[in-house]
Formats: C-alpha cells, structure tokens, sequence
C-alpha cells in the first residue's frame, strides 16, 4: 500500500482525503482507482442511482482465504447493552435481541443480521443478500484490531499512529510500540 502509485493520489490522499470521498474515483471516466476496501455501508456514500452487482456500476467481492474454504471475515458490530435489571428495559432488550426487531431492521436497509434465522429474503437487495450469506457461511468472524482495543487504544493512539506511519512522519518501529505501549499501560490501568 505504501509504494509509489499504489494509492490514488499518493500517501497524501490517504491522510487526508474523508473516508466517504475516497471511493469517488471508481466513478470517474476513466476511473481514478479500480478498487475500494470498505464496509458495505460505503454504498451509501457512492453518488445516487449506483447500483451494486456483477452487472451494475460496482460489485464487491470476499478476499480471498489461504485454503479453498470461505475465509474469515472481518467486520463491524453493534452492541445493546442494558445496565440495569427493569422488567419493561428487559422486555425491550428480548424483543431487539430476537428475529422480529432484527428481520424489520434488515428490511430497512443498512444493517445485516449474524442470525441465520433471519431469511435472505428479507434483504432487500440482491448485493446485500449476497453479504449476508458470506457472512452466514463463513467459518470465522473477527473484529479488526482497532474494535478489539480499549477505546483509548484503538480510536485514540492506533488511529493518531497509524496515520502518522502512513503520512511517513514516524517510522513503523515507533507506530508499533507506541501501540503496544499504549496497550500494556491500559491492561495495567491508569
């Protein structure tokens, strides 16, 4: 990723351009960029009226495994969490962690259920039914590194670090212990 012409517009762009801009280019003409790694939320920021699939203007695909099973995916979650015991919360909670609340939330669109009882044809697009079954089929789900650390760790030091090392101000050595300093002081406590 760091070499030369490997990013659309330079190590430059990748500090500096919003996250919601940097698929863009794939629409230009000709396209600025011929590949976009993103979550499948990033439809949403792609310009009205593109339509997703192996015949539309962008498809997307699952990076491939080491072996020929599906490979483990990476993803992204939210979580409901109740801090009090309260019969009506209580109520509320069962009823958001059961099929109804999450059949009617993936009807909407935006969301993907982990339940495989929710039945692909509540999804209301072809792309998105697709992501759902990868995400059915596959033998491993993970987080990435920044949603498996401390808050303070993984949207604080890792993100200020990582951009750092890639805008080329502190090398990889410093990026990489910075974060591990940054989680050894939190296992510890303040």
């Amino acid at each position: 990723m760091l070499a030369n012409g490997r990013v659309y517009g330079g190590l430059a762009d990748v500090v500096e351009t919003p996250v919601e801009e940097a698929g863009l280019p794939l629409f230009d003409d000709p396209p600025g960029c011929v590949l976009y790694k993103q979550a499948d939320f990033a439809v949403g920021w792609m310009p009205n009226g593109t339509t997703v699939g192996s015949d539309g203007d962008v498809n997307w695909f699952v990076l491939p495994g080491v072996t020929a099973a599906p490979p483990p995916l990476l993803l992204g979650g939210d979580q409901i969490v109740q801090f009090r015991r309260n019969p009506d919360v209580d109520a509320l909670m069962a009823y958001l962690a059961g099929p109804t609340a999450g059949e009617s939330w993936v009807r909407e669109g935006g969301f993907i259920s982990p339940k495989v009882s929710i039945p692909a044809s509540a999804y209301p697009e072809q792309y998105v039914k697709a992501l759902a079954r990868a995400l059915a089929e596959t033998p491993a789900l993970g987080f990435d590194a920044s949603d498996q650390m401390p808050p303070a760790v993984g949207s604080g030091v890792l993100w200020t670090s990582i951009t750092s090392w890639v805008a080329g101000v502190e090398d990889y050595d410093t990026f990489a212990n910075r974060v591990d300093a940054a989680l050894a002081q939190a296992a510890t406590g303040p």
